[in-house]
């Protein structure tokens, strides 16, 4: 029986979260920031990317013509 590549894809979509899930040692075990730090950097982000968003949209569109 040969692996098709849908097969492969479904089998790592299978595997990778089993590897996640491995407990690490040391200093990984614990979370290295306050919670509410990580909540303030992960909306920060959010927010970059959705202004970057945004900014690149409007570059891509150009200048309004006569019409808009």
């Amino acid at each position: 029986m040969t692996c098709t590549p849908l097969a492969f894809a479904a089998a790592l979509i299978v595997a990778l979260p089993m590897v996640a899930a491995a407990d690490h040692g040391g200093p990984l075990r614990a979370a290295p920031m306050n919670p509410l730090v990580l909540a303030l950097l992960a909306g920060g982000l959010t927010l970059l990317a959705g202004i970057l968003l945004v900014v690149i949209i409007t570059r891509l569109r150009g200048p309004a013509g006569p019409d808009e």
